[in-house]
């Protein structure tokens, strides 16, 4: 039997420091060293750095982040826009919880991430979109910002070198769809967000029509220790097509429920082990992988996905890797196959009590009338006469 398959502490390593979240904890576990060498390279270096290291999107897609980044135009062009960072943080999947954790106990991965991510593309100015309904890692991550401003890592000039960078924490109104990459965009312009239509793609004309990079929380705060440790170390972990590791988020019927930082590649049996099993008078029914979005699975396949392999089955939400248990009492065999089995409802559309059409005095104003000559004389040369139809509408 194969030896199970190691935990990899690394966003999560000082979580349970008393002051996890504060910048002088952060720079005692070497916070912005990878920020100070990354700042020495050519920015066509670091993203060469992050390709090579095989980091995918941890948002869902799963798309190489190096090579996003590549996509963004030449910004020393002579008629090149200005380029905009856009951080990802709504988190509006239902089910999911694994980018608040992070914002709470170590903002300053997130931050760290996004001025190296900023510095390849070029970007003077980068925006984190975070739910407004989350207002304890909004100020959180306001405190983490301001501290980097204080200390000389945001700002004009950062730390000496000619480079120059404004992040906005801008807090979003909750709506669902803004976690779409350009229904966020579009809220982050001041309007009604909803996805447009591509191309042209972000990277083209994303904020205000410029060249824009969207990358996830958990992306953009594997950067740092991709850049300080090196490529070779990022790739001992995980698996060969997706290298590196995540952080899973269990919750239900487990009897130590929370975040496991682990290599890409691990099974949820596996994880199951480290949360200490299904909890005592429960039996593994069904789960979900990445919120309420995604299949329902069977025990069976609980120890035959690895990598990238939750992405593809479950319509792109490996990131977010919420492995939920659902408890469903005497739900064997044909019975679990019928909930598991998809179904197509039409959705109704009841009246409110105090809809002008509940109205008692108006429900006369719903009957159909029609003019007071005979019905033989509207019939009269093979044609009706025309109808009104009054409805009162608030």
């Amino acid at each position: 039997m194969p030896p199970p398959t190691p935990l990899t502490p690394v966003l999560s390593r000082y979580w349970d420091h008393p002051r996890s979240w504060s910048l002088d904890t952060y720079r005692a576990h070497d916070g912005y060293r990878a920020l100070q060498k990354a700042l020495a390279m050519e920015p066509a270096e670091v993203i060469a750095t992050v390709k090579a290291a095989g980091l995918r999107g941890r948002g869902g897609a799963g798309f190489s982040t190096g090579t996003k980044w590549s996509f963004l135009p030449d910004a020393d062009s002579p008629d090149a826009k200005p380029h905009y960072l856009v951080v990802n943080a709504d988190e509006s999947e239902p089910g999911t919880c694994k980018d608040i954790p992070l914002l709470m106990a170590t903002p300053h991965f997130l931050v760290e991430g996004a001025i190296i991510a900023a510095y390849a593309i070029q970007a003077r100015h980068a925006f984190i979109y975070l739910r407004g309904e989350v207002l304890p890692a909004l100020r959180r991550l306001q405190t983490a910002v301001d501290e980097a401003y204080s200390a000389g890592f945001l700002g004009q000039a950062i730390r000496g070198s000619r480079y120059s960078l404004d992040i906005v924490v801008h807090a979003g109104a909750g709506a669902y769809i803004c976690g779409e990459e350009s229904a966020l965009l579009d809220s982050l312009e001041g309007r009604r967000g909803q996805p447009r239509l591509r191309p042209p793609f972000p990277a083209e004309a994303g904020l205000y029509r410029c060249p824009t990079l969207v990358n996830n929380v958990e992306s953009l705060a594997s950067v740092p220790p991709i850049v300080l440790n090196g490529v070779d170390w990022f790739r001992s972990m995980g698996s060969e097509k997706s290298p590196g590791f995540t952080l899973y988020s269990l919750s239900g019927h487990v009897t130590n429920p929370g975040q496991y930082e682990a290599p890409l590649g691990i099974t949820l049996r596996e994880l199951l082990d480290y949360a200490g099993g299904v909890r005592a008078g429960h039996e593994l029914k069904f789960w979900t992988p990445g919120g309420s979005s995604t299949p329902l699975l069977t025990p069976r396949r609980a120890t035959g996905l690895r990598g990238h392999g939750l992405c593809r089955l479950d319509v792109g939400h490996q990131g977010a890797a919420d492995l939920r248990r659902h408890h469903l009492r005497g739900a064997r065999g044909a019975a679990l196959d019928r909930v598991l089995r998809p179904r197509i409802l039409r959705q109704m559309h009841p009246l409110s009590r105090r809809h002008l059409l509940a109205e008692p005095a108006l429900r006369k104003s719903r009957v159909r009338h029609s003019h007071s000559r005979r019905p033989a004389e509207a019939d009269r040369g093979g044609r009706q006469h025309q109808r009104e139809v009054v409805l009162c509408v608030g």
